[in-house]
């Protein structure tokens, strides 16, 4: 099947390091910041805080309920984060780039996901891609609510 990619990017309120912390604590930080209902739950398999968590992350999309099962791993200590999901190998990235402000980074989420060939793939992946990435700016603006709880 080909692979299709959802990316958004955008300037968050919050210092590098604790926008990473937010991103890899599973237990608790992480799922205050999945968009619900979309997000319908994260449960923690094993560890929790970065490296090596294994996640069961349960969603709703397009009216039905998917389950994936994602390893976290860490290539850049303070900057990458990716969920790749077990059984297709495909992943969810988090980069968190610092800024000239202190108080700010620019955080990237992108994801690959799979989709059907010829004109029915061109139709998942244009609905995939408003969909997530529509989600992925509402997970943002989660994050820097966590963040500041005075922003809500």
């Amino acid at each position: 099947m080909p692979i299709a990619t959802a990316t958004v990017t955008q300037i968050v309120s919050g210092s590098p390091q604790a926008i990473y912390d937010v991103i890899i604590d599973y237990e608790k930080a992480h799922p205050a910041i999945l968009p619900k209902p979309q997000f319908a739950s994260l449960e923690v398999e094993k560890g929790g805080q970065g490296d090596g968590t294994e996640l069961k992350l349960t969603m709703k999309v397009f009216g039905s309920e998917q389950v994936f099962y994602q390893v976290v791993t860490i290539p850049e200590p303070g900057r990458v984060v990716v969920e790749t999901n077990k059984e297709t190998g495909l992943a969810t990235t988090f980069i968190i780039d610092p800024t000239s402000d202190p108080n700010q980074a620019k955080v990237t989420i992108t994801t690959d996901y799979e989709v059907r060939s010829g004109f029915g793939g061109f139709i998942e992946k244009q609905m995939a891609q408003s969909f997530l990435s529509r989600l992925y700016k509402k997970e943002l603006q989660l994050l820097e609510q966590y963040l500041d709880p005075e922003l809500v």
